[in-house]
């Protein structure tokens, strides 16, 4: 079955409603599990309505943060260097912001994996294969770098 221009559209714009939803989780001040980045991922696969597994969606959730950013990866060793009082003050102040970021850009580079298998350019079955890692991280950090300029 193919997705008329006007479904993709309306899929795009309730997915993209998904992403902007997405909120520090209580409990983890600045930093996302991966049961939440998991929850919306997966809520964008049912949006297009791609039965992902969720094996697969941990894969790509794991190919994202072997990305990373040079500035994540020195926060979190620093974060390791703080004492228990520290780093809630750090957390606090730095982590909420830049996860928020990190999470929206995995949101809306996973949509345009997505729009991708509804647009025939990548098959379902690709969203894990190596197109469609490539294409994640690809959009995972052109969108990194545009929420950064937009600080």
């Amino acid at each position: 079955m193919n997705t008329t221009n006007n479904e993709l559209a309306i899929m795009i714009e309730q997915a993209c409603a998904v992403v902007s939803a997405v909120e520090e989780p209580i409990g983890y001040p600045g930093w996302w599990s991966q049961q939440h980045l998991l929850s919306m991922i997966a809520a964008i696969s049912d949006v297009f309505n791609i039965n992902a597994e969720e094996d697969a969606l941990i894969t790509l959730i794991g190919a994202v943060d072997n990305i990373g950013t040079t500035k994540y990866k020195a926060a979190v060793k620093l974060l390791r260097l703080l004492k228990p009082g520290q780093m809630a003050v750090f957390t606090g102040v730095m982590f909420p912001e830049a996860a928020k970021l990190r999470a929206r850009a995995l949101g809306t580079a996973y949509i345009e994996v997505c729009k991708a298998v509804k647009l025939g350019k990548l098959d379902a079955n690709e969203i894990v294969a190596d197109k469609g890692i490539r294409l994640l991280e690809t959009e995972f950090n052109r969108r990194l770098k545009e929420g950064k300029r937009a600080d």
